[in-house]
């Protein structure tokens, strides 16, 4: 994407582009969140989201997997960190203050 491109932008794109080009870009984006949302979009094909579901960034990959257009198959059952699994937030900054992050740092010392 273009370097003049604000990550809010590229956060619209993700979600609701259906541009081919323009979501191939997109998988390559350093931003997690833009990649997270990028696999949460109906318009994503088979192709890009079975590239993201081996994301080396667990909760792009969990929510690739999530899509019913990924072919891959994964089990997360053993991850027990609440944000690889948390559909909340997308493109938010609110993980500081989410109850259920705390609850868990909390409950193992972090």
């Amino acid at each position: 994407m273009s370097a003049m491109i604000n990550i809010d932008e590229e956060l619209n794109l993700a979600i609701n582009s259906s541009d081919i080009s323009i979501l191939h870009k997109l998988k390559r984006n350093v931003n997690t969140v833009v990649r997270r949302a990028l696999a949460t979009n109906v318009h994503t094909p088979k192709e890009i989201l079975d590239t993201l579901a081996y994301d080396p960034v667990l909760n792009v990959s969990y929510m690739a997997i999530q899509n019913p257009s990924c072919s891959v198959v994964r089990d997360f059952n053993h991850i027990s960190h609440p944000c690889i699994k948390c559909n909340e937030h997308i493109g938010s900054n609110s993980c500081n203050s989410c109850s259920v992050l705390q609850e868990f740092n909390a409950k193992h010392g972090y």
